[in-house]
């Protein structure tokens, strides 16, 4: 870590500020270790912020964006405003941050009131701009943290960061749509590497999914209409056609019960009428099983429903439009999705209530419905664990009738990947004096060359972020937006994290005929000295044989 992020993150043990605030405790009360992924996206985090106002970190529903955000918040030398916009997530995070600091945290929701904390978790509703000016000096915050960041753009939230225009802004979220990227990039400046839902269930920390689909006769999206260009359904719609007659409900529900035995279900519906109409469906298939909610329950009777469904009293919960975010319920063995979607976002949310580990639990099933024909663009298992494939190896996984939605996905990338060997096969043949010599920053770092389309309807570059990119080796960082520029800068910061060779070094030697990619900095480094000893002969050969060495135990890698 560096002088300027210790300096920044060190704190001291007691804060001053324009109000009065609660001492910070010589020992923060023990809460269990962090896992290397959440250590690893503090630091980025950290050193990010150095050179910018603002970044982001993408972590998978169910892998501790709280405790995450929380960790931040307990390290930062000032005061600290964490921003979210649902009663669950606002309670949530005051919950999390107080166990994690031991101090008193303030709230800042309808009639509650902080009373000068040197941490408020507040409604972003509440915190309209006649309550910001009467509650909190334009200084008051070194730091806004954003929870489910994707709505970050909306303008509720930037009039509060535009308030606080002097502090530092983390944001973080399970779900950044690709639709939302280029708007997300207005108020980020920079991005961590994301951790996924199949990083999550790769290393055992989310349980795995299994997809099923069940096409229902009497249930037709092609007459639907979508929300513009590339927009998801109108809820409306949904709705009516899912209620136009009770075969459909009825043969979600039986559908549901077949496939969940006993596991406990959240099923998720359009419309707050389809989401009634399935739980009194359910109760009368299986008496006592379901009950619904949706955001005009009162609060005293969701939080008895919950309380149910979470202490095994109760199987099922139907819900339109209040569980896809900050719900934490790990039993959830099946969701149901009634709602089919075209985004990437939301379906992700939803299936992310069933992610957790739970004693017991192995799996979870994610039960799609759609209607008798197949429509163009729905979302399914594929595309929610495809995150780290291209379009092409999800199009291709979805040819695939056998195995589960993660193998498939493997599957393909390797028929992909073969696919693709053989065509650079071919092309190298034909082009092997112009292919020789040539240095691919993006392939260099395991990322696709990103579309200059986003970047003209983007701000330029910071110089800070176009002097690293051309140090490592982009010709015109110009061409990226910025949040593309931000992503491969997170990707730098994790190479280094991890002790890889620099893409500078990486490059030299790929001119020699060396492939240096994956190699530790310490043998690009002995492989660089070798290269110049023998004044810039040596025979590849030697070279990769430096490179392909195996580090001795203990070796430093800088």
């Amino acid at each position: 870590m560096t002088v300027a992020q210790v300096s920044l993150f060190e704190r001291p043990a007691m804060i001053r500020d324009s109000a009065p605030l609660s001492i910070v405790p010589a020992e923060r009360p023990s809460v269990g270790g962090l896992r290397p992924y959440q250590e690893s996206r503090i630091a980025q985090a950290r050193e990010l912020l150095v050179a910018n106002r603002s970044t982001l970190i993408v972590m998978a529903t169910g892998t501790g964006k709280t405790r995450v955000f929380g960790e931040i918040a307990a390290a930062w030398p000032g005061r600290v405003l964490v921003l979210a916009h649902r009663r669950e997530l606002i309670a949530q995070a005051h919950q999390r941050i107080r166990e994690l600091t031991g101090e008193l945290v303030g709230i800042e929701r309808a009639d509650q009131r902080s009373h000068g904390e040197r941490i408020v978790v507040a409604s972003k509703d509440t915190l309209h701009p006649a309550r910001l000016s009467t509650t909190f000096r334009h200084d008051a915050f070194g730091l806004v943290i954003i929870d489910e960041a994707h709505h970050a753009v909306a303008k509720t939230y930037m009039a509060i960061t535009d308030y606080f225009s002097g502090a530092k802004i983390v944001g973080v979220t399970a779900t950044p749509d690709r639709q939302d990227e280029a708007a997300l990039g207005r108020l980020f400046e920079s991005v961590c590497e994301p951790y996924d839902i199949l990083d999550g269930i790769n290393d055992g920390y989310l349980c795995p999914i299994t997809g099923r689909l069940e096409r229902l006769p009497s249930f037709d999206l092609k007459g639907l209409r979508a929300n513009g260009p590339g927009g998801d359904y109108r809820d409306g719609q949904l709705g009516a056609e899912l209620a136009r007659n009770d075969a459909t409900l009825k043969a979600i529900c039986e559908k549901t019960l077949e496939h969940a035995g006993d596991r406990k279900s959240i099923l998720f519906f359009p419309t707050v009428e389809t989401a009634h109409l399935a739980a009194e469906t359910f109760n009368t298939l299986k008496p006592g099983s379901a009950r619904a909610v949706d955001g005009t329950t009162p609060d005293d009777e969701r939080d008895r429903v919950v309380h149910a469904f979470r202490d095994r009293d109760l199987q099922i919960l139907a819900n339109c439009g209040v569980f896809t975010e900050g719900a934490d319920f790990p039993l959830t063995a099946l969701v149901g999705i009634a709602r089919p979607t075209k985004s990437r976002a939301l379906y992700a949310q939803m299936v992310g209530r069933g992610t957790r580990l739970a004693p017991g639990k192995t799996d979870c099933i994610v039960l799609d419905f759609i209607g008798a024909s197949d429509v163009m663009g729905l979302m399914c298992p594929e595309d929610l664990l495809g995150g780290r494939y291209d379009d092409e190896v999800i199009e291709e996984a979805k040819k695939r009738k056998e195995g589960g939605a993660a193998e498939r996905l493997a599957a393909a990338d390797a028929v992909v990947k073969e696919r693709r060997k053989e065509a650079a096969r071919i092309a190298a043949a034909k082009a092997a004096r112009t292919m020789a010599g040539t240095f691919d920053p993006f392939r260099a770092l395991g990322i696709q060359q990103p579309s200059a389309a986003v970047a003209r309807y983007d701000a330029p570059l910071s110089e800070k972020q176009v002097a690293m990119l051309k140090k490592a080796g982009f010709d015109d960082p110009s061409k990226l937006s910025r949040q593309q520029a931000s992503a491969i800068i997170g990707k730098l910061v994790a190479r280094r994290e991890k002790g890889l060779a620099t893409l500078p070094q990486v490059r030299v030697l790929s001119k020699r005929g060396v492939n240096a990619t994956n190699a530790t900095f310490a043998r690009a480094r002995e492989a660089m000295d070798h290269l110049a000893a023998s004044g810039w002969r040596a025979p590849a050969a030697d070279l990769q044989a430096i490179i392909d060495r195996s580090r001795e135990p203990g070796e430093d890698i800088f």
